[in-house]
Formats: structure tokens, C-alpha cells, sequence
């Protein structure tokens, strides 16, 4: 089980803690595709100094992976070329030594697609080597093979996405360092916050592999296509650790059979996640308990901690 902060009971009702905001919206048709709107809200930015202190303490971590997360929301922050360039560096230079398959991920979500040289000695290929079972680096190869029309390349991707045990993004990893920095003041609190909705903004900014959709038209005809696509399918909707591959494989399943009750099931999850309102806090104690969550988002996975807030 994930350790909660622990927030001194003088902070619970602290002013500082209570954050405002409109309440998020709930998902409509569960039979329509597309992509949620999962937009939270920022309050207003806590003082500098209380995420300063929290990257000093992920950067001066033991884990070398909460030094990558430290490094991966400099990249994401900074607008001048060289300093990227050379945070893009260090992360790929991280990644290169490690057989921490959270650290790798990290660094090749960050450099996929980008034509930085730091970038060239990271594959999706290793990722597969220090992660067995994940489909995720695969469903990446096959993307990569598609873009090149290299039929051998896809048919070998492939049948790993569909023999794949799991589908880990792990895009909510780099919660948990951020989380685990915070100290028990008010200011860590809504710094670590803040920088977590931040981490979940870059997450879901950076490119991700869209080979999944060449089964949105594929027909009994072709009997080796559909079944790899039956395959995958299942991956999405009963082994993946976030909502929107669920989401993705429900609306897939709802293209191929006409089954519209796995995505009923997948919005309901949603809506049940969007109840406990992380845009929002009543207090330091609400927000303890919404930074442990994240947590556990982070080790366990969205879907995962979704399911244990319960009906």
C-alpha cells in the first residue's frame, strides 16, 4: 500500500489547503468515440521556492528515477533551445545506463519522434528487453514500421502487441517521485499539487503510438487481421493501466461488433474517477488524501486506482 503525507493535524483546516474550483464535468454517451475531455483546473501557483524545494529534493534523491523526473519536467518547462537541448541530453544519457524500465519510458516518450542526436541510442526495442510482457514498446515498433512500409516490421510488432501480457503507458509513473518530495506544510503540498497536474498535462501531450486504429477497419474477411485485432482489443479493454486505452479499445469493440457495453462499463469508471475532484481541496487533509491517490495512479495505475475508489 502506498504511504500517505503526513500533514500535522494543526494544518488540516490551513486556508492554504482549500482550493476552489468548478466541478468536473461528468462523460456523456457511453457509446461515443473519441477521447474524453479530462481537463483539471489550476488554482493559483503556490510560491516558487516550495517546487524549487521539491525538485532539489528529487534531483538529490537515492532513486535515480526521481533524478529523471526531476530532469523530465526541467525539459517540459523550459522554452530556450540549449537549456532543452541539454536536459534532453542528460535524460537520454539517464536512460542509457539504467535497467529501470520506468526511467527508460520516461526518456524515450520524451525523445520519440524528436530528431535531438541525445535521442539516437534509444529504442523501443530495449524498452521491450527491460519491460517483457508490456505490448506498449511494441505497439511503438509498430508504428515506427508502419511509417517506413515495412510489412515484416508490422507482422513482428504485432504479434507481440497481441501475445503482450499487459499494456503499460506508465505515463502517471513520474507522480509518485513529485509526491514523495512534498513535505508537510501547506506550500509542498500545493506545490507538489500543482506540479503533478503538470506532470499529467506533459504526459498526455507527448506523442503516443496510433497503430491500434488500423483495426478500426478490419473485417471477418481477413481472418489472421481480425483475430490479431479480437486480440488486441481484449489487451486494451481488460489489461491496459489507463482509461483512455480502455476507452480506445471499447470504442474499437464497438466498431468491429457492434458491443457498446464495454465503453458503458469504461465511462462509468471515469465518472466514478472525476468524482473525487482533483482539481479541488477542502482542506490539507483533502489534499493529502488526493496526492496519495495520485500516488497510487502512479504505482498501481489509473485503472487500477480508479476501481479501488469504489461504486
Amino acid at each position: 500500500m502506498p504511504v500517505a503525507i503526513q500533514v500535522p493535524n494543526h494544518n488540516a483546516d490551513d486556508p492554504r489547503c482549500v482550493i476552489k474550483e468548478p466541478p468536473p464535468p461528468t462523460l456523456g454517451d457511453a457509446g461515443k468515440e473519441g477521447e474524453p475531455s479530462q481537463a483539471i483546473a489550476q488554482s493559483a501557483l503556490p510560491p516558487d521556492v516550495a517546487r524549487e524545494r521539491i525538485l532539489a529534493r528529487m534531483k538529490s534523491s537515492a532513486d535515480p528515477y526521481a533524478n529523471a523526473v526531476a530532469v523530465w519536467l526541467d525539459v517540459n518547462g523550459d522554452d530556450d533551445a540549449l537549456r532543452l537541448s541539454e536536459r534532453v541530453r542528460q535524460l537520454a544519457a539517464m536512460a542509457a545506463s539504467t535497467r529501470d524500465p520506468r526511467l527508460y519510458s520516461l526518456a524515450l516518450r520524451t525523445c520519440w519522434r524528436r530528431t535531438d542526436h541525445e535521442c539516437e541510442s534509444l529504442s523501443a526495442r530495449r524498452w521491450a528487453e527491460l519491460d517483457p510482457g508490456n505490448a506498449m514498446p511494441w505497439m511503438m515498433m509498430l508504428d515506427e514500421a508502419t511509417r517506413r512500409e515495412d510489412v515484416s516490421g508490422m507482422q513482428e510488432a504485432l504479434f507481440h502487441v497481441t501475445k503482450s501480457e499487459r499494456l503499460a503507458e506508465r505515463d502517471m509513473a513520474p507522480l509518485q517521485p513529485i509526491v514523495d518530495a512534498a513535505s508537510g506544510d501547506a506550500e509542498s503540498l500545493l506545490a507538489a499539487r500543482s506540479m503533478s497536474m503538470d506532470a499529467i498535462g506533459i504526459s498526455a501531450a507527448q506523442v503516443g503510438p496510433i497503430g491500434f486504429m488500423a483495426c478500426k477497419r478490419a473485417t471477418p474477411a481477413d481472418a489472421n487481421v481480425w483475430q490479431q485485432c479480437v486480440a488486441m482489443v481484449d489487451l486494451l479493454e481488460h489489461r491496459s493501466d489507463s482509461l483512455l486505452a480502455r476507452m480506445i479499445g471499447a470504442a474499437i469493440d464497438k466498431t468491429l461488433t457492434g458491443n457498446a457495453e464495454p465503453g458503458q462499463q469504461v465511462v462509468a469508471l471515469m465518472n466514478q474517477k472525476m468524482s473525487l475532484d482533483l482539481a479541488a481541496s477542502t482542506g490539507c487533509e483533502d489534499l493529502r488524501a488526493k496526492l496519495a491517490f495520485l500516488r497510487r495512479m502512479a504505482i498501481d495505475g489509473e485503472v487500477s486506482a480508479s476501481q479501488s475508489l469504489g461504486p
